[in-house]
């Protein structure tokens, strides 16, 4: 941004002209280069949108009695924001958080909120080398408590490729990878990218789209065998 006196040979000016944008801050008379924001459009980025879409028109479509169940649920779960605060979300958005996962799994979403915390979840995520198949990646298993069950989900998510081995992801370095059945227990990643490194991370999902915390594994692609 750049401060300009009489600018277009004028007291003032404020707005867009061609590439540049003229504005005042102050006292100051300021411009700088106009910039267009952009709408990425990738095929997970709009299937997301959609569902989110989705899910606000069908919680405007439930009965004023659920939607109070979700309103006292969300009140009784409270979350934490990038701050440390914990807040109260609302009805709509405890509604949405639980049941994105379901519909992105092309499940249905549930009119009523879980009345119990999940009972499964995973534990020991563990690398087991190169894929069976001429790919590239690795073989991932996980164990379980032992009351996961079909009806559950696993959700994989990679982050990656990365040259350093220091490198740890961010939260948006991570994409969706793919969704199975709960007592599955183990993928073949195929991930391209030989002698790079990614990191996987595997998440239970209840029936009810109830989420419990990530177990992560830091791996190094790998040639299929």
């Amino acid at each position: 941004m750049a401060k300009v006196r009489m600018p277009l040979m004028s007291d003032d000016a404020r707005g867009a002209m061609g590439e540049m944008v003229f504005m005042g801050w102050r006292s100051l008379r300021t411009v700088r280069r106009r910039s267009i924001p952009t709408q990425p459009r990738t095929t997970r980025q709009l299937a997301v949108r959609n569902i989110v879409t989705s899910l606000s028109r069908s919680f405007g479509a439930l009965t004023a009695a659920q939607i109070l169940e979700w309103v006292g649920y969300a009140n009784e779960h409270p979350k934490t924001d990038s701050l440390g605060v914990q807040f109260s979300p609302s009805g709509a958005n405890a509604y949405t958080s639980l049941n994105f996962f379901l519909l992105d799994n092309a499940e249905a979403a549930n009119v009523s909120p879980p009345s119990v915390p999940p009972a499964g979840y995973f534990t020991a995520l563990t690398n087991d080398g190169a894929p069976a198949t001429p790919a590239n990646g690795i073989d991932i298993t996980w164990t379980d408590n032992g009351t996961v069950t079909a009806n559950d989900y696993y959700q994989v998510s990679i982050a990656g490729p990365f040259n350093s081995k220091a490198r740890n992801p961010q939260k948006s370095d991570w994409t969706h990878y793919a969704y199975g059945a709960g007592n599955d227990g183990g993928l073949e990643l195929n991930v391209g990218s030989v002698g790079s490194y990614f990191w996987a991370s595997v998440r239970f999902i209840d029936l009810y789209g109830q989420v419990t915390s990530p177990i992560t594994l830091q791996f190094v692609s790998l040639a299929g065998v």
